[in-house]
C-alpha cells in the first residue's frame, strides 16, 4: 500500500483517446511525465471499460509516473510528478511497450487552471463510521440479500481466500483475526512493510506491496475508504515510532485528481498522510485482532535440525512454486538481547517472486512447520505471512518481493537460539504460475 488510495469511478466527460506517455528527464531534481491531448468526447470508442490502475497509469495517480519510467533511463531518485495534461496522444506503456487499452485524457486545459489542493484549510470536520446510520441500513440489508445470493463458488470474507471456499468454515473469524494480526502488528515493524516500497520516479510500482495490499485486500479487495482506516490505525499504533517516510522524493511526489467542485487540484504525498488535517477522522472501535496474538502449535520445535530440506544458499534458485518448497536458512544473529531487538528488526525476504499479472496467486509462509499439512496452521504462531495478487487485465510478467518480521515470531516458538529455521512457501492459487528467485534473513534498523 502507497502513498495515497486508489480511486476506480471515471469522471463524466473527461476520458477521451488513450494516451501516449513520454517520461523525460530534466535538469531540476523533478521527473515530468507529459500526457498529449488529442481529446474526442465518443462514450462508444473502444476502450471505454476502464481498468483503474491503467485509468491512474495516464492521470498520474497511485499506478502512474512511477510505473512508467523506462527501463533505459538513467537512475534518479526525484518524486513522482504529475503528468502534463496539455497534451495527450494514444497510450503506451512504456515498461512493457504495451498499447493501454484506456482514454484517460481530461480536457484539454492551461496549466494555469490547476490549483495546489488546500487540505490545511478544509474546515468541516465529520467522523467516518463503522456502522451505517438509521437511514443507511435498509440499503445494507439489501447489500446482504443479494451477496447472499451470489452462487456458492463467489468468494465471501475469508481474508486468505484462494479461488475456492475455506475447507473449515468455523475456522474464517479465527484465521481472519491472525491474518489482521499480522498485517496491522507482527510484521510491519518497518514503515515498508506496511506502505509498500517507496514510490519515486525511479521505483517499478511492483517493487514491494505492503502487508495489506498483498494480504486482505486481495482477499476482499476490500473498500478503499477501509484501507484508508486501516491506514490511520497503523499509525495509530505506532506511538512514538515514526509514523512516514521522511524522503522528501516520496513526500513531494504528485497528483492530479477533480476535487468536489470539478476543479482540476494538485495533490503531494506530504498532503495525504494525515486525515484529521483533510477534514475526517474515524469511529472508534474494538479491535479484537489487536489481542489476537497467535500461540504456537509446538515450541522449541525441531524441525530445523531434523529436516533434510536444502539449505537456502544451496538451492538452485530461481525454482518454480507447483508444489511446496522447504529451504533452510542460515540465521546471521541468534540469541538476540532486548535492546538488540529494539534497534533491530529479524526479517526474512522472499525477493524475485516472478508472477503474470493476469494470474490470481497466492502463496503463505511458514517456519518450522511440522505438519504435513501446513496451510491448515494459519491460526498458530507458524504461520509468517502470505503473498497474493489480484490479476490484471494487461499480461506481463512482474517482480516483487515480500519481508516477514521474524523477531515476535521466533519468540513464540521459542527458536530464538537456533542457528536456522525451516521455511515452507505453500502454494494456495496459480503456483504454476509463481517463480522464487531467493530467501534469506536480513536485519533492518
Amino acid at each position: 500500500m502507497a502513498a495515497v488510495s486508489q480511486f476506480s469511478s471515471r469522471p463524466n466527460n473527461v476520458l477521451a483517446n488513450p494516451p501516449t506517455i513520454h517520461s523525460s528527464a530534466h535538469k531540476t531534481r523533478t521527473r515530468k511525465f507529459e500526457v498529449r491531448c488529442n481529446f474526442q468526447n465518443d462514450e462508444t470508442a473502444p476502450g471505454n471499460k476502464l481498468d483503474r490502475r491503467n485509468l491512474l497509469v495516464g492521470m498520474g495517480g497511485i499506478y502512474g509516473a512511477a510505473n512508467l519510467v523506462s527501463a533505459n533511463s538513467p537512475a534518479l531518485a526525484t518524486p513522482v510528478s504529475a503528468p502534463d495534461l496539455t497534451k495527450c496522444t494514444r497510450g503506451t506503456n512504456l515498461n512493457t511497450q504495451q498499447p493501454l487499452d484506456v482514454n484517460c485524457c481530461p480536457r484539454c486545459l492551461r496549466k494555469s487552471l490547476i490549483t495546489n489542493c488546500p487540505l490545511s484549510k478544509r474546515c468541516v470536520f465529520a467522523p467516518r463510521r463503522i456502522w451505517p446510520e438509521k437511514e443507511y441500513i435498509g440499503k445494507y440489508e439489501k447489500a446482504v440479500e443479494l451477496m447472499k445470493a451470489l452462487p456458492d463458488d463467489d468468494p465471501r470474507t475469508d481474508l486468505r481466500y484462494d479461488g475456492k471456499d475455506a475447507a473449515d468454515q468455523s475456522r474464517i473469524i479465527q484465521n481472519n483475526l491472525v491474518e489482521m494480526y499480522g498485517e496491522m502488528v507482527r510484521n510491519v515493524s518497518q514503515l515498508e512493510d506496511f506502505y509498500g516500497v517507496k514510490y519515486d520516479a525511479d521505483t517499478n510500482s511492483s517493487a514491494g506491496a505492503g502487508a495489506v495490499e498483498r494480504g486482505s485486500h486481495t482477499a476482499l479487495h476490500s473498500h478503499h475508504a477501509n484501507v484508508d482506516r486501516l491506514w490511520s490505525l497503523f499509525r495509530g499504533l505506532r506511538g512514538s515510532k515514526p509514523k512516514d517516510f521522511p524522503d522528501s522524493d516520496w513526500l513531494d511526489s504528485n497528483f492530479l485528481f477533480y476535487d468536489e467542485n470539478a476543479q482540476l487540484v494538485r495533490v503531494r504525498v506530504a498532503d495525504t498522510l494525515e486525515n484529521e488535517k483533510m477534514g475526517y477522522t474515524f469511529q472508534k472501535v474494538d479491535l479484537p485482532w489487536l489481542r489476537f496474538r497467535p500461540i504456537a502449535r509446538v515450541r522449541k520445535s525441531k524441525a530445523a535440525a531434523t529436516s533434510n530440506a536444502p539449505k537456502a544458499t544451496e538451492t538452485n534458485f530461481p525454482v518454480k512454486l507447483d508444489k511446496v518448497v522447504k529451504v533452510l536458512v542460515d540465521r546471521p544473529k541468534k540469541s538476540r538481547s532486548k535492546k538488540d531487538k529494539e534497534n533491530e528488526e529479524e526479517l526474512l525476504v522472499i525477493e524475485g517472486i516472478e508472477v503474470d499479472s493476469a494470474k490470481f496467486v497466492r502463496f503463505e509462509v511458514y517456519v518450522n512447520d511440522e505438519d504435513d499439512k501446513p496451510s491448515e496452521l494459519i491460526d498458530k504462531a507458524e504461520y509468517a505471512g502470505c503473498y497474493s495478487q489480484v490479476p490484471h487485465k494487461n499480461s506481463t510478467k512482474v517482480k516483487s518481493k515480500i519481508r516477514l518480521g521474524l523477531t515476535e515470531l521466533l519468540e513464540d516458538l521459542d527458536v530464538e537460539d537456533d542457528d536456522q529455521i525451516l521455511v515452507s512457501l505453500v502454494p494456495k492459487a496459480g503456483g504454476e504460475d509463481i517463480t522464487i528467485g531467493g530467501i534469506k534473513i536480513i536485519y533492518s534498523a
